[in-house]
Order: C-alpha cells, then sequence, then structure tokens
C-alpha cells in the first residue's frame, strides 16, 4: 500500500505478479518503484502486471514489455 494507492500481488515461482492497483497515477509509479525493488531483494528474476492496454505505453519507458499477454519486466 502507498499513501494514495494499493497494489495487490502474488509470487509465481520466480516472478512477482501485480494482478491489481488503483489510486493516483503518481502513487502507482512509486508503488511500483518500491515492488521491483523488494521483487529483486527477495530474489524474484521478473515482474509481470496485468492491466488494461494503457499501461503498456506508460510502462514501456520503464523496461516494461507485452509478452503473451502480461506486462514483464526483467530484473
Amino acid at each position: 500500500m502507498g499513501d494514495d494507492c494499493a497494489m495487490l500481488s502474488e509470487a509465481e515461482g520466480e516472478t512477482l505478479h501485480i494482478w491489481l492497483g488503483g489510486g493516483s497515477l503518481k502513487g502507482l509509479l512509486r508503488l511500483r518503484l518500491w515492488a521491483e525493488d523488494q521483487a529483486r531483494s527477495w530474489g524474484f528474476k521478473r515482474v509481470t502486471i496485468d492491466g488494461r492496454s494503457g499501461w503498456t505505453r506508460l510502462l514501456e519507458r520503464h523496461g516494461y514489455a507485452m509478452r503473451d499477454g502480461l506486462l514483464e519486466k526483467m530484473l
């Protein structure tokens, strides 16, 4: 949870999968950074995000790419 947003995630093998998020856009982008850092520290190899197609344009500049219907970033 962030100050003005929240994300729900789950561990799937070596992947941290974020499957729901809501709140302010700025808050979600800050929380995404925290989630990526935590995923690295916990030994995950990648982060995936399930969401609307509009997230693709926003998150490509942060290292995410669409793969098999999910946004994916290798850590």
